[in-house]
């Protein structure tokens, strides 16, 4: 999973340097949104990693190129990340007792208000200071009076010319002209990238989460071919061995790589021996949405082709959750009881099983 931080005020705007906010003297030096932006951007970079996300700075403080900001959306779709967040902070010359964090969303993506809502409550706890919420982009007060920088930030990053949009968010990490918050700015911006890293990780639940080597996306080229797909049934007494060549049809045909689809179906019902599953030949225990209740289908081919299709899904599709340790803690598998050990542990199953096929 890629992450793009953008560091506020890197940008250049119709070819001219973009300096942002100018905040109050604390420790007799001027607090100065663009140098926040970009200590606070680089601790970001160096925090999560971790947690097995890439990151990328962009535009990168230390290199002498700026884009122009209308580039920044665009080219997180280019990289099809699973976020861009703008690191900004605020000020309000009207009302310098004005505090707190905030993030402004774009309306046009239900799931940006959610990280917005996280990431705001996450920062303002880091820092300490008030939570002003999730915003949105139309909201006027946001860069310093100019909205230019949050309506490019998402209207960029949303889908077209033959790119798929992606999730974008806007922080502001206090307000340089508030004494409080200019010195924890100036003095500890670490706080502010906590509290950045902590509400990413609470959205794309990274906490704890293992991030194995290599990290098996669902959607990707077949790693086993039918053979072996016919081997692993057969000699797991498989029910589902009578359809053998539909269900490697039906992974190839939605793109899915059938030694993930395979380790999921060993996983949740063992190859559909486990009691009941030959009776609902759900691939890969699927509750109804409504009732929470097992689904069941009258052909393993078709509810194989339901779980192909599963995370096409939200919160799978709009949070670009793509690989087994982003899916599982969403999937919640009942064998992992809802713990992050538990969670671990099956995503090292899945890994160890798609593996041993390829040897």
């Amino acid at each position: 999973m890629k992450i793009i931080i953008d560091p506020g005020h890197w940008n250049l705007i119709a070819g001219s340097p973009d300096y942002g906010a100018i905040g109050i003297v604390v420790d007799n030096v001027r607090v100065m949104e663009r140098d926040r932006t970009a200590v606070i951007s680089r601790l970001v970079a160096d925090m999560l990693p971790q947690f097995g996300v890439e990151v990328e700075l962009y535009p990168n403080p230390d290199n002498s190129f700026l884009p122009e900001l209308d580039s920044v959306g665009l080219h997180a779709r280019a990289e099809q990340a699973a976020l861009l967040c703008a690191v900004h902070c605020d000020a309000n010359p009207s009302s310098e007792g004005r505090s707190g964090a905030s993030a402004y969303y774009d309306q046009t993506k239900p799931s940006s208000m959610e990280v917005g809502a996280m990431l705001s409550a996450a920062i303002a706890a880091s820092m300490g200071i008030s939570d002003l919420g999730s915003l949105p982009q139309y909201m006027t007060g946001v860069c310093g009076g100019n909205p230019h920088c949050t309506l490019s930030i998402h209207r960029q990053s949303r889908a077209g010319g033959g790119l798929a949009g992606v999730l974008s968010i806007l922080v502001e990490c206090g307000y340089v002209d508030n004494a409080t918050d200019a010195t924890i700015l100036q003095r500890h911006p670490e706080l502010a990238a906590q509290g950045i890293v902590n509400g990413i990780k609470q959205y794309f639940h990274l906490s704890g989460i293992i991030v194995p080597d290599p990290d098996y996306a669902v959607y990707a080229p077949p790693t086993i071919n039918l053979n072996i797909f016919r081997q692993v049934l057969q000699n797991a007494g498989s029910p589902a061995f009578d359809e053998v060549d539909d269900c490697y049809q039906v992974c190839t045909d939605n793109g899915v790589n059938p030694a993930v689809a395979l380790a999921f179906f060993a996983l949740e019902s063992n190859y559909g021996t486990a009691p009941g599953a030959a009776d609902r030949m759900n691939w890969g225990n699927l509750t109804d949405p409504a009732t929470s209740q097992l689904l069941s289908y009258d052909a393993w081919a078709l509810g194989l082709r339901d779980w192909c299709n599963h995370f096409r899904l939200p919160p799978y599709s709009t949070r670009n959750l793509r690989t087994i340790s982003q899916i599982v803690p969403v999937y919640k598998p009942d064998s992992a009881g809802g713990t992050i050990e538990g969670y671990n542990h099956y995503i090292m199953r899945l890994h160890d099983l798609i593996k041993s096929w390829q040897e």
